[in-house]
């Protein structure tokens, strides 16, 4: 911040910035006037405080503007500025119409210590991780807010891997944030496959004798068994259905990094439709056993993709 006299008429920025009994004016890098008070702002900003209280250089004394207020020339445009001073007017309370909003009003709360502002922000930031997440991250990562960003990423596995166009709040970012999200969803992707892959952690003893028609062995009259290893270790003879589902299950993680995603209607319609074909009269007179058994397996893999997955770590640097 610093003094200076402008050269052409100013533009005021109008209610609540223009009341007569102001003291103080500040003006934006594009030439907006904001008549505020001394004490309201000192109140809510130390760094307000201080410079009130050091004492006014000969342009502050000088008539320069309506009511002859000295004037102070800051570093902020008028939108950063009344975003900043929304948080001292009661009645120009900031509108945050965008998480750009959001960053510079905590940029802004940063640099003049405005703490109570910063609390109210995190709020608002956190309001927008099921909807933005890569952009929440992105802002919490500049300001160090490790459970925010933590809390964003997770939410990305809904749908993982960015997409052009890239988040415009990655540009204010460092580069090693977009790394760190990217290198967080392939660890995640890894653990996830490997839970659908070792079939013992989501599949046992108890769930084929609660749903016998899991195991083709059960039934003489099978002609739909598979021979695949990772079953037949655990004592298993997988049906189609079951093997289509655990492949469905890999497919389906490659896009959507959740266990809710293996529960999606379609991959278990799929299966379902592989159990109703008539090469196999055992499976396919068996479609409400199937439907059951496959509700039930689905919520135990989701089970175990979830509890793997929330080993995996964010990484930073903060």
């Amino acid at each position: 911040m610093s003094q200076s006299q402008p050269s052409t008429e100013p533009v005021m920025a109008g209610s609540p910035y223009l009341d007569d009994d102001a003291d103080i004016v500040l003006r934006s890098t594009d030439a907006v006037h904001f008549h505020v008070h001394k004490l309201l702002l000192s109140k809510c900003s130390p760094v307000f405080a201080d410079l009130f209280s050091m004492p006014q250089p000969k342009s502050w004394g000088e008539k320069l503007t309506k009511g002859e207020h000295p004037v102070v020339q800051m570093a902020e445009d008028q939108h950063a500025l009344r975003l900043l001073l929304g948080f001292c007017y009661p009645t120009g309370a900031a509108s945050f119409r965008t998480l750009s909003d959001i960053r510079i009003a905590l940029d802004l709360t940063k640099k003049y210590q405005m703490s109570g502002t910063w609390e109210c922000l995190t709020s608002l930031l956190l309001g927008h991780v099921y909807t933005e997440p890569e952009s929440v991250l992105a802002i919490a990562w500049i300001f160090e807010m490790k459970d925010l960003a933590v809390a964003a990423a997770k939410q990305t596995l809904e749908k993982p891997w960015l997409e052009d166009p890239t988040p415009v709040e990655f540009d204010y970012a460092p580069a090693t944030a977009m790394h760190k999200l990217l290198q967080y969803q392939r660890s995640c992707r890894a653990a996830a496959l490997v839970i659908v892959s070792n079939v013992h952690t989501w599949l046992g003893k108890e769930d084929v004798n609660s749903h016998p028609v899991i195991n083709s062995d059960r039934y003489y009259d099978c002609s739909c068994t598979v021979s695949k290893a990772e079953f037949v270790r655990i004592g298993i003879s997988p049906t189609r259905w079951l093997v289509s589902f655990q492949d469905k299950a890999c497919s389906t993680l490659e896009k959507k990094l959740t266990g809710a995603a293996v529960r999606a209607p379609m991959i278990q319609t799929t299966s379902i439709a592989e159990a109703a074909s008539p090469s196999c009269k055992r499976c396919s007179s068996r479609l409400p056993e199937i439907v059951l058994a496959l509700e039930h397996v689905s919520g135990r893999l989701a089970a175990a993709v979830d509890a793997k997955v929330a080993t995996v770590q964010l990484k930073t640097p903060f």
